[in-house]
């Protein structure tokens, strides 16, 4: 994925069907969402200040779809 979103995109992106599920914290799935044809548009990680906060560091992935379903 770092590459394809580095990179000059030669090369064709590959779109990939996923599921994402929430979770609470005995991880028992609350809500799960079907996501058709996705693909990596940015990415992301949160910067780190100066060691000392116990911060925590956030990545962040956004993705483009063709299509989004929640099931149960």
């Amino acid at each position: 994925m770092r590459q394809i979103l580095e990179g000059n995109l030669e090369n064709a992106i590959q779109t990939r069907d996923l599921k994402l599920s929430l979770m609470n914290a005995d991880e028992a799935v609350l809500a799960i969402w079907t996501i058709s044809e996705a693909w990596p548009v940015k990415w992301g990680l949160s910067e780190f200040k100066d060691g000392e906060n116990n911060e925590l560091a956030v990545e962040t992935l956004e993705l483009t779809y063709t299509h989004i379903n929640k099931n149960a």
